[in-house]
């Protein structure tokens, strides 16, 4: 990817605005070793926006970028001296949308484990396969989940005791990690139980600047994630929120006249969701004072009648993103897109290569149905080539 392309969408999106260099060093040394995980993520924001509000939910309020920061570190502290947490190990994450979730992903970041976000809608017989497949060390949970992770053959730990360790551990002077611990993403599990798909690590910004130019996000904003975190979709909103020093407004559980509550109350620019909810809120007939100026879909296919009817209601701000947990992302439709075509998937963001091959591997006419393949730097890690070679099809997408 080009590195005037880089540029300009971070500077229009004002990620390039001059700060104190103190402040730029640190952001640019934890890059430099962590990578471009959540390991570095949250500190590099903190750097900059030390006491901006970087979490708000319904239990504990606005929590700065300086304050999640910390209890993180002390969390990873705590489970490394207190359950003998190390580089490589596997911790579950059974979680739903809130601080505590934010702060467990990023002390595995930190102490090199890698974090296996578990759907909260699974049964305790498919928690059990999955805690075996992924070779679950230790599974951290909410409260209310207790009964379903009683059925996971490993070490568990709830957010009450979570908040023990926070309290009474100190984070070392220096971290001694080689490197920054993975997420992993479960799969749908449509063919059988869940699997995981470990996320790549960016090496770059170019899968960020790609995001932002066709998704017009900006340094500040206030975003809501209804979507589950431990989706796809939502870890991807929560990267991004950091990579845009946001404030991140959160809520456990999602319906339609809190959503609306909470975007009216801390005045929400955008919102990451799926389409169902879209369905739910226009159902409720409840609309913000201020509607956000994005909210962004994925997760599932978005009709494209639920696209123009939503928009007739909260104006021009609907962006869907096709794609899946294996590809990340293969095109993202604007409001201009839907539009004109409330059907289509959009285009495929720079850096992104897309074909329509039919069954013999061969490219399909324009307007005929063929097997989609995505080419770009966010497929999920494998031991396959990583890219797609071939002529790509111009226009929008179609396939099967």
């Amino acid at each position: 990817m080009d590195v005037w392309f880089i540029g300009k969408t971070l500077a229009r999106r004002g990620l390039l605005s001059p700060g104190r260099p103190d402040r730029v060093v640190d952001q640019l040394n934890t890059f430099r070793r962590w990578g471009f995980t959540l390991a570095a993520e949250l500190p590099a924001a903190e750097a900059r926006d030390p006491h901006k509000a970087a979490v708000i939910d319904e239990h504990r309020g606005p929590v700065t970028y300086r304050q999640l920061l910390k209890r993180a570190q002390r969390l990873a502290a705590g489970l490394a001296a207190t359950r003998g947490v190390r580089e490589k190990d596997r911790i579950g994450l059974l979680c739903r949308n809130h601080a505590g979730f934010i702060e467990a992903m990023v002390a595995c970041s930190i102490l090199g484990a890698d974090a296996v976000l578990v759907n909260t809608a699974l049964s305790a017989p498919q928690l059990a396969t999955v805690a075996e497949q992924q070779r679950l060390r230790l599974l951290l949970h909410d409260r209310e989940f207790a009964g379903i992770a009683a059925s996971a053959a490993c070490e568990r730990l709830d957010e009450s005791n979570v908040d023990g360790l926070i309290a009474h551990t100190r984070p070392p002077a220096r971290w001694h990690s080689s490197s920054a611990g993975r997420m992993i993403v479960l799969t749908s599990g449509t063919t059988g139980a869940p699997k995981g798909a470990r996320r790549p690590t960016p090496q770059g910004f170019g899968p960020l600047a790609s995001m932002i130019d066709r998704i017009p996000l900006r340094v500040g904003d206030r975003m809501h994630i209804a979507a589950p975190i431990f989706h796809t979709w939502g870890y991807a909103a929560l990267q991004l929120a950091f990579a845009m020093r946001a404030t991140i407004v959160l809520r456990r559980r999602f319906d339609p006249g809190g959503t609306v509550h909470v975007i009216d109350k801390y005045r929400c620019t955008s919102m990451f969701a799926v389409p169902v909810m879209l369905q739910r809120l226009l159902e409720s007939r409840l609309v913000p004072a201020k509607p956000p100026h994005i909210v962004a879909v994925s997760g599932s296919a978005l009709p494209g009648g639920l696209a123009t009817v939503f928009m007739d209601a909260w104006g021009d701000c609907l962006y869907n993103l096709y794609g899946s947990t294996e590809v990340s992302w293969a095109s993202i439709a604007t409001p201009r897109d839907l539009r004109r075509d409330p059907g289509t998937a959009g285009r495929p963001p720079h850096g992104t290569r897309v074909m329509i091959l039919d069954r013999a591997g061969r490219p399909v006419p324009d307007g005929h149905i063929g097997q989609i393949y995505v080419g770009n730097a966010m497929l999920f890690v494998r031991d396959l080539p990583r890219t797609v070679t071939g002529k790509v099809i111009p226009g929008q997408l179609r396939g099967s």
